[in-house]
């Protein structure tokens, strides 16, 4: 008996041994879907992107209105479903699971054609369906806010529990101001290791991302492995994000660009290395110049200045940055906070950088240089403004700035190809003769492309991005003083036109002149009152007399009354001439020329009528019957004709009344304009043959530009005839109808039939092997890694196990048999 109740006994503990081992590797899930995401689609206003693992097939998201309450009217989305990838050949790379067995599927949901600004809802799942989540859509209206959280680093419940209240705290602060948040940026380093899952769950955890959007850039611990080794790319935040599919070639979804309202964000990939930098530039410019925007934000994990690889993000993308006017700049990496040369905390070197670069402070306040703040930045959007506020863990502002937009939330409506051309101006700066500003109308905001400055020898003085109706000027150097200069300006359009206009302009400062001067006939001399209000007397040391241009006396260049002695006076009419000394180099200039004793001049010109074809110029001669006066010419519509020292140009159709005038009396002369436009010439077709897969183009006169066409559809323009190569055009494989037009400028010269067509091949082309990894850098080590496999507790139940069921046939054996 007391065999048995033993045996029975032992039959007890195996069976509860057996539990033991199966709660060691089964895990209860509340709802089908585990890592469920929200992330941004290309356009916020109308897409929105959702990423959940699973390991039920046939699992989906339900979507509907919040208004609607409920999901009884719920529409429903399959998404696409594959297998994780576990490991990569040639790399350590793999996901450490943890206690979970791998899921069976990673499921992408894309929604379209949502309703703008609006509130949605939805829940993913099959049987049983996950928690509620929530986002809205852009609404379009040029006003939203986002916050900015970096290196939360999630690994524990410690850290998690410091991000999730800086993120609701983000929320709270957020409404205390009068907004909502709609979208939070994550300034990578999200996880301690990429490939741990773990990880991300607790990451997704979080409260704010059951509500909105996260976009998130890829950092070096979110590259870690499951064996904390750097993987090849950013595969590992490929599984667990669904971001835009719009990377640069080469690239995953760790480099991508979105539409929020008015602004256009990119998010790039620090963590690839000096190739992996130029390679993202020529994508980041074309995105920049393709997409319409209002503003304008970058993010990525390494920052510019402070820490590993902030030397590439300074040297190759800082001047894009700025040449495209980056509203706000986003990085982390260095767990303390800096904005530009406003640093709050250690100094790391950022002050030579803008104001609008900023390295946003780990959310999850490791000790740092800072000293512990963590924190988050929340920025709110208006179609004027950005409002900036940095907060840290204790709900303290630790810094705070407006922007002013730095682009228009519309374009003009009345833009003029002429009138714009004709705004252009070269001013020498009054402080440096040597220096110029090149000024333009804002009206060309939306319609123009590239602003290119050329000296006289043809050499590109500067380039523009002209993508503002606020910047509307650059200065250049490279100058002599007191010298002529015509310079030519060349605006690239969006419609594809390009227009140039010669620019003349003098290095000469315009120092001013006195207004209305009087003479007063005192007993023995003569009083000379003037008004130096218009006189720029700080660029001048002093000032003096001459009478008949020979030097009498000096005075005050302040001086209101100047009295002259009528000894110094010869004749019945007499010329006296202010000048001015220039505090710089001492030389002269002519402030103002007053005739004592002189009758009214008389003013003649040999035309009163010019008629005139566009581009053409005639000559108009005034004379004066008197030595000493100037004529001043005037022109009533510049956009028709201008006129400089009477040479009359013409610009373009239309009538205008050139006036000559003494300077300083009421004495003119008009001439009547009229210009008619110059016929157009249709130009020829050009000739071109094919070499290998280098087209030749010959010149065609009068052509602006030459457009290549596949078939019907145009495939590249140049400027200049010249050479074309097919071969870097990446046309698909096979044979294409290559044809050429020459363009003109549509007023002189009307476009060419095309060519005669030459035929161009494409083959199939090689594979390309893929780019080598790069050791990551960080300044905060990663935690190491919990090593999976077989631990003592699971030992010590498989020997128990083994034991057990021995005692159990003992006991058989000895009972029945």
């Amino acid at each position: 008996m007391k065999k048995f109740l033993l045996s029975l006994v032992t039959v007890f503990l195996m069976f509860f041994g057996l539990t033991l081992v199966s709660k060691t590797f089964v895990r209860a899930e509340v709802s089908d879907v585990i890592l469920l995401i929200t992330n941004p689609g290309e356009d916020m206003s109308t897409q929105m992107n959702i990423n959940y693992q699973t390991d039920v097939e046939g699992t989906f998201v339900e979507l509907a209105k919040k208004s609607e309450g409920d999901f009884s009217k719920a529409v429903k989305y399959t998404g696409e479903c594959q297998a994780p990838i576990l490991e990569v050949a040639g790399t350590n790379f793999g996901w450490d699971w943890g206690k979970s067995k791998p899921s069976k599927y990673v499921c992408e949901v894309n929604l379209t054609d949502l309703t703008p600004g609006t509130e949605y809802m939805y829940r993913a799942g099959k049987t049983n369906m996950s928690e509620t989540y929530y986002f809205n859509t852009a609404d379009n209206d040029g006003r939203f806010t986002f916050v900015v959280m970096a290196d939360p680093q999630i690994y524990g419940a410690s850290n998690q529990k410091t991000a999730n209240d800086n993120m609701n705290n983000a929320i709270k602060n957020a409404a205390a101001l009068g907004t909502n948040i709609e979208l939070v940026l994550g300034a990578g380093d999200m996880v301690n290791q990429g490939g741990v899952v773990d990880n991300w769950k607790m990451l997704y955890d979080l409260d704010i991302y059951q509500q909105m959007p996260l976009a998130g850039s890829t950092g070096n611990h979110d590259y870690c492995d499951g064996g904390n080794g750097k993987s090849p790319s950013s595969i590992i935040t490929d599984t667990v994000y669904n971001n835009p599919k719009n990377s640069p070639e080469g690239f995953t979804e760790g480099c991508y660009w979105f539409k929020f309202d008015t602004a256009l964000f990119i998010v790039l990939d620090s963590e690839v290395g000096t190739s992996g930098y130029n390679k993202q530039i020529d994508w980041f410019i074309n995105i920049v110049e393709s997409v319409e925007h209002q503003y304008l934000f970058v993010m990525c994990h390494r920052p510019a200045w402070g820490s590993g690889d902030s030397d590439n993000v300074a040297k190759l993308w800082t001047p894009i940055f700025n040449q495209y006017h980056v509203d706000l700049f986003f990085a982390g990496h260095n767990h303390d906070y800096g904005r530009g040369s406003t640093k709050v905390g250690a100094s790391r070197g950022q002050s030579s950088f803008s104001n609008r670069f900023i390295a946003v402070d780990d959310t999850y306040n490791a000790a740092n240089g800072d000293g512990a703040y963590g924190g988050y930045c929340i920025i709110q959007v208006t179609p004027t403004s950005l409002f900036y506020k940095a907060y840290d863990q204790n709900d303290t502002v630790r810094d705070s700035a407006i922007f002013e937009a730095q682009r228009g939330s519309t374009f003009s409506q009345t833009f003029d190809k002429d009138t714009f051309m004709n705004s252009f101006k070269a001013t020498v700066l009054d402080t440096n003769s040597k220096r110029a500003t090149l000024t333009w109308d804002k009206s060309c905001y939306g319609h123009v492309r590239y602003i290119s400055l050329y000296n006289q020898s043809g050499t590109l003085v500067n380039k523009f991005f002209a993508d503002s109706d606020v910047i509307t000027s650059f200065e250049f150097g490279g100058l002599k003083a007191n010298t002529d200069y015509v310079y030519k300006v060349k605006v690239e359009l969006k419609d594809g036109t390009v227009i140039e206009k010669d620019l003349p302009f003098a290095t000469r400062i315009d120092y001013g002149t006195y207004t209305n001067p009087n003479i007063q006939e005192l007993s023995s001399s003569k009083l000379l009152t003037v008004d130096p209000a218009n006189i720029k007397t700080t660029l001048l040391s002093g000032g003096k007399v001459y009478i008949n241009d020979e030097y009498k006396v000096d005075y005050k260049i302040t001086s209101k009354n100047i009295k002259l002695d009528n000894s110094l006076f010869t004749g019945s009419t007499d010329v006296i001439k202010l000048y001015g000394i220039v505090e710089s180099d001492n030389s002269e200039v002519l402030l103002a020329t007053i005739t004592v004793g002189a009758k009214d001049p008389v003013l003649t010109v040999d035309k009163t009528n010019v008629n005139l074809i566009v581009g053409e110029t005639a000559t108009v001669k005034a004379t004066v019957d008197q030595e000493g006066f100037t004529v001043v010419w005037t022109s009533s519509d510049e956009t028709v004709a201008t006129v400089k020292d009477g040479v009359i140009t013409a610009l373009k159709a239309g009538n205008a009344t050139i006036t000559a005038t003494i300077d300083g009396k009421e004495i003119k002369q008009e001439i009547t304009v009229k210009v008619e436009n110059k016929p157009a010439v249709t130009l020829i077709a050009p000739s071109i043959s094919l070499t290998d897969s280098t087209l030749k183009i010959d010149e065609v006169t009068g052509a602006i530009k030459y457009e290549v066409y596949d078939g019907t559809t145009l495939i590249t323009t140049i400027n200049k005839a010249g050479n074309v190569d097919l071969g870097a055009l990446k046309l698909s494989e096979g044979a294409h109808t290559i044809t050429v037009k020459a363009i003109g400028d549509g007023v002189e010269y009307l476009d060419s039939a095309s060519s005669k067509s030459v035929t161009f091949t494409v083959k199939a082309s090689e594979p390309v092997d893929p780019v080598d990894p790069v050791d990551p850098v960080d300044p905060v080590d990663p935690a190491d890694p919990v090593k999976t496999g077989c631990n003592s507790a699971q030992v010590i139940n498989y020997v128990f196990y083994l034991l057990s069921a021995c005692s159990f046939l003992y006991f058989l054996r000895k009972r029945f048999f």
